[in-house]
């Protein structure tokens, strides 16, 4: 995940702000993540467009979260 300043994230911080589903490529969206003041913005690829839009519609519903939270959920 790339933004602030041209830096790097890895793991799970920072809060799910928006999920975008890809315009171009149905199996790609888009999070943007906010951590410690700064916009991040990471790109989520799949093999199956359904697939991406159900993870997407998912990760809709707990936008305002900590990517940790997100993390441990339970997915059916």
């Amino acid at each position: 995940m790339f933004g602030g300043r041209g830096t790097l994230l890895k793991g799970e911080v920072g809060t799910l702000e928006q999920v975008r589903l890809s315009a171009i490529n149905h199996s790609t969206c888009f999070l943007t993540v906010a951590y410690q003041g700064e916009t991040y913005l990471g790109t989520l690829s799949l093999d199956d467009a359904l697939f991406c839009r159900q993870i997407s519609d998912l990760l809709r519903h707990h936008c305002g979260e900590s990517l940790k939270d997100i993390g441990s959920l339970d997915v059916p």
